[in-house]
């Protein structure tokens, strides 16, 4: 990722806009989730206990509706 600063902006305010910038695209989640490897049957069972949580707040966010 690339960034330019701007004329008047400080390093802190370039750095800080890096740093979103870097946690919005997920990169730093990617590269925590690589750094070890993971069986596929444990990557299977993470997305169901996902899905499962997700399927949960879905009800109850209709519920409160």
């Amino acid at each position: 990722m690339n960034i330019k600063i701007e004329s008047g902006e400080s390093f802190d305010q370039a750095l800080k806009r890096f740093s979103r910038m870097v946690q919005l695209s997920g990169l730093i989640d990617e590269v925590k989730d690589r750094e070890f490897y993971k069986k596929p049957s444990l990557i299977k069972k993470e997305r169901k206990k996902e899905r499962a949580a997700n399927i949960k707040r879905y009800k109850r966010y209709q519920k409160a509706q």
